[in-house]
């Protein structure tokens, strides 16, 4: 789900993601290959069901691989064509448009007046590498519709893959320390963890997770059937009369149920908290009072060495706060 209508103007602004557009991680280059290989996936490049042998006797497998790539290219202008499709789905013309600067992902963020509504419009090309992320959004929106803007629509044409949701006047969550926006996030995310997963092709937090474990044996701890975001970077947190509402779904997946907190932990302490100041705010969750030692450990060792790869290999600063705060915590939990 996403609908970022205003832009970020407290606290820093850290435009990332656990798998960030500043970085091509394995599941990207996987993506890609899936894609590209008759009867891998089932036309579903993030089917975590698709065969490896498959894979191996359609081509070499690949090695685990990144490199710096620039983010998705933002249009400040809607081409013809994608103003054509929206005013199709939406059965009613265009009469305003005003660009979305905040986020990385999309080449198309877009605050759309017709004369009946207000939409936020996100887009790709449908040859861009992560347009799959656009698909998962509009399958997992009707799920999700109690902590999220609701998605009015979903079309691919003409060279095309389009959002539409509802506008949702509001800012981004506040991570810092003396934030008041904390405990409506929170209350959201536990509310995310109360619905079921749905029967979808989601991807499991083992899987995600294991390029970055050195002991293999480690994955057991993230394993679980609890829907989680997984992405709690503040810019997909709009905060609405009170209210937390999730945005950016393109990453849900599938996992033990005290991972959302902890991976959200990691954004606070990069934001100010100390690391148990952020576990004191995690606590609230109650997933938490089962999270084991070992797991948080295993956890906080897998956030570390994904974010030195990535703080690593980019070429802007913008992940050495995320950077510092998973060795903080790696440390802590040591």
């Amino acid at each position: 789900m996403t609908a970022v209508m205003v832009e970020l103007t407290r606290g820093p602004q850290i435009p990332a993601r656990h798998d960030p557009d500043g970085v091509v991680l394995v599941d990207d280059v996987e993506a890609l290959l899936t894609d590209a290989l008759p009867g891998c996936g089932d036309d579903n490049p993030y089917n975590q069901n698709a065969s490896r042998d498959c894979r191996r006797t359609a081509a070499p497998a690949p090695p685990v691989w990144r490199t710096p790539a620039m983010p998705t290219q933002r249009l400040t202008d809607l081409p013809d064509t994608v103003r054509r499709l929206i005013e199709q789905a939406a059965g009613a013309p265009v009469v305003d448009v005003g660009s979305i600067s905040a986020g990385l992902n999309s080449a198309i963020a877009a605050r759309v007046r017709t004369p009946e509504r207000t939409l936020f419009v996100k887009g790709l090309p449908a040859d861009h590498p992560r347009v799959w992320t656009q698909r998962r959004e509009a399958l997992i929106s009707p799920h999700v519709q109690e902590v999220a803007p609701h998605l009015l629509w979903h079309v691919e044409d003409s060279g095309w893959s389009l959002l539409g949701f509802e506008y949702v006047e509001g800012g981004h969550a506040d991570y810092t320390p003396t934030s008041q926006d904390l405990p409506a996030v929170m209350a959201s995310m536990i509310r995310l963890a109360e619905i079921p997963a749905p029967a979808l092709e989601l991807k499991s937090m083992t899987h995600r997770f294991r390029s970055y474990v050195e002991e293999p044996a480690d994955l057991s701890w993230f394993a679980g059937d609890s829907l989680l975001h997984t992405e709690w970077n503040p810019h997909n947190i709009l905060i609405a009369e009170d209210q937390a509402l999730i945005v950016d779904g393109g990453w849900a997946s599938t996992g033990a149920a005290w991972i959302d907190p902890a991976l959200w932990l990691v954004w606070l302490i990069a934001h100010g908290h100390t690391c148990d100041q952020a576990e004191q705010a995690a606590a609230a969750h109650p997933a938490w009072r089962h999270a084991p030692a070992e797991g948080l450990r295993a956890l906080a060792h897998v956030q570390r060495r994904l974010w030195d790869s990535i703080a690593d290999e980019s070429e802007d600063d913008w992940a050495t706060p995320m950077q510092e705060a998973a060795r903080a915590w790696e440390k802590h939990r040591r």
